[in-house]
């Protein structure tokens, strides 16, 4: 089939996997107008999504960014369900503060576009130039962006049918722990999601410092969004490191975690990870099999 319409279609074949970043980095410098949908090759976009998604935007003054509900599937197209909850879990609270948003938006990845449906202005990608190289997650990156300029619409209309599988960059789905090297390879795989997640916060961080220059947010505001990303980048470099510390090292930084009331949150993930390993992989696997049973 050939395309015969008004437009002007570019097809992009990268000759080498550039990576999510800087292939989005390349196609934003292409890419001309306003506004850019993107629309991912395992989903199906609904016919009415682009209009809809359009006349939004232009309804709401024009925001930085916006994102729709979503039917779920799976990889045959079997609907998965009902994912209000989910959802929901993207949108910020009533009467939420922009402050109180980005920093909320740092410590937990919430209020933030639902990535499988986003759209973007262009010029978040002229503000802020290209994404970091390391970032794997374009969704949490621009929204940040997005809350820096101004703030993201949601719209409840479902406009595409996002495919979850096996080899989805977001697949977190638990399996069953049966052998020592499960727990081991699911260590392992953390490590991977941490340093993914440490490259987004030096990403937030060079796109707060453009920010408080343009003056989109105070020096108070960025003081306290860079402020609570230090803490958090912290805590994420040791959970990185942590089984390369000798057993009395971290059981010397428990021992601090205790005494530290505010740090509790934090607990339970060091204080199980402060035995040795072979030992902490067969308490998940016991564990495990009693969950199953």
């Amino acid at each position: 089939y050939e395309y015969r319409g008004p437009h002007n279609i570019i097809l992009n074949l990268n000759n080498t996997n550039h990576g999510l970043a800087r292939h989005i980095n390349k196609i934003m410098d292409m890419a001309s107008g306003e506004l850019v949908v993107l629309a991912a090759g395992d989903d199906i976009s609904y016919p009415e999504r682009t209009s809809a998604l359009v006349d939004a935007w232009l309804n709401n003054n024009q925001p930085p960014a916006l994102c729709s509900f979503f039917n779920l599937i799976d990889s045959s197209g079997r609907d998965l369900g009902d994912q209000t909850a989910w959802f929901q879990s993207f949108l910020p609270r009533n009467g939420e503060l922009k402050d109180d948003i980005l920093i909320r938006l740092v410590t937990t990845g919430s209020p933030a576009l639902i990535g499988c449906t986003e759209a973007w202005r262009l010029d978040l990608f002229r503000l802020f130039s290209g994404l970091p190289e390391k970032v794997m997650f374009e969704d949490a990156a621009v929204s940040f962006r997005a809350w820096l300029v101004g703030d993201i619409v949601y719209l409840p209309d479902k406009l595409i049918a996002y495919r979850q599988h096996k080899n989805n960059i977001s697949n977190v789905k638990p399996h069953a722990l049966t052998k020592p090297n499960d727990v081991v390879n699911k260590e392992k795989l953390y490590s991977t999601w941490v340093a993914r997640y440490i490259a987004l916060l030096d990403g937030y961080l060079i796109d707060t410092e453009v920010a408080t220059r343009l003056k989109l947010i105070d020096i108070k505001v960025s003081e306290m969004i860079i402020n609570t990303m230090a803490r958090q980048k912290s805590d994420l470099e040791l959970r990185l490191a942590w089984w390369d510390l000798s057993l009395l090292q971290r059981w010397h930084y428990v021992i601090k975690l205790i005494a530290n009331k505010e740090a509790h949150a934090s607990l339970k993930w060091y204080l199980s990870r402060s035995l040795p390993l072979n030992v902490f992989s067969r308490l998940k696997i016991m564990l495990s099999y009693l969950s199953r049973r």
